[in-house]
């Protein structure tokens, strides 16, 4: 019997295909954009009760929500996840601009020239980064 390893990164990509994509119980809220409220837990009885069914939804990587699977496979939906992404990576980009910063100004404080060259290369890969 063979078995194969399992690793962090194929865990967690098959735990996001998990949680993101799935039949739940859920009940549509707006029609148009496809928005519904999900029952997360397991008591189907009083999902049925309160008028919901089972439905292909997806928890939206743009805003949290949960929506109609049908509703995310949109071109529109694809741009808005396209543009929020490159939004995240920005902001993470200059939160690291503003540590490196932080670390050149602590490096001048204490004298130390040696670690300014480095922390110039590490600023101006960065800035290259963000005006791609």
């Amino acid at each position: 019997m063979q078995v194969q390893a399992l690793t962090l990164e194929k865990f967690f990509t098959l735990r996001k295909e998990e949680i993101f994509n799935m039949i739940k119980y859920a009940k549509v809220a707006n029609e148009e954009t496809g928005l519904c409220h999900v029952g997360t837990g397991t008591n189907t009885k009083f999902y049925i009760s309160v008028g919901m069914t089972e439905l292909d939804v997806e928890l939206s990587e743009v805003d949290g929500e949960w929506y109609l699977a049908e509703k995310l496979q949109t071109d529109e939906y694809k741009q808005k996840l396209e543009t929020v992404t490159e939004e995240k990576q920005n902001l993470e980009i200059k939160q690291q601009l503003e540590e490196i910063d932080a670390k050149t100004i602590r490096a001048l404080r204490a004298g130390e020239a040696d670690k300014l060259a480095e922390y110039e290369a590490q600023a101006v890969a960065l800035r290259e980064q963000l005006n791609k």
